[in-house]
């Protein structure tokens, strides 16, 4: 291992986890699209008529809305 690779390789590293956590803000807004999607799938794809998959899929997609909009509009801790 050179030493340019030692150098190089923390900070590659730290510059990619900031750009993960970064991004992830915006993938947030897919999974409320998603869970909203889950929600309403029932009766845009006509399986409504079905009480095991509508149940189950208005309880996960609420479930999925619940906790994105937890994470997004959720109190902050100070120290973060």
């Amino acid at each position: 291992m050179a030493i340019g690779d030692r150098l190089y390789r923390p900070i590659l590293e730290v510059s990619l986890l900031w750009y993960t956590i970064t991004i992830m803000n915006y993938f947030s807004w897919a999974k409320l699209i998603l869970g909203l999607w889950v929600f309403v799938s029932p009766w845009v794809l006509g399986f409504a008529g079905y009480p095991l998959a509508l149940w189950s899929n208005i309880l996960s997609g609420a479930g999925i809305v619940v906790l994105v909009l937890w994470t997004l509009f959720g109190k902050r801790d100070a120290n973060r």
